[in-house]
């Protein structure tokens, strides 16, 4: 079978400035798209289980979120 790849959602504020680039750990999010200034949303990378940070660019400006739990569906 096949499985869908993840989307991440990502909720703040000030997401202006048109394009992003995210990272998730060390890996970049695919296709970050900003939807809002509100919302950007982005296709996981595949990685590992466990605590990772997320880190939006936009720019030459880039906001760190730590603490972000990784998890997949699969056992």
């Amino acid at each position: 079978g096949t499985s869908a790849t993840p989307k991440f959602l990502l909720y703040g504020v000030n997401f202006n400035g048109g394009s992003a680039a995210v990272t998730v750990g060390d890996e970049f999010c695919g296709g970050a798209n900003v939807v809002s200034n509100k919302h950007i949303e982005c296709t996981l990378p595949k990685g590992t289980h466990g605590t990772k940070d997320v880190v939006v660019t936009m720019g030459s400006e880039s906001d760190t979120f730590t603490g972000y739990r990784y998890i997949t569906g699969e056992p």
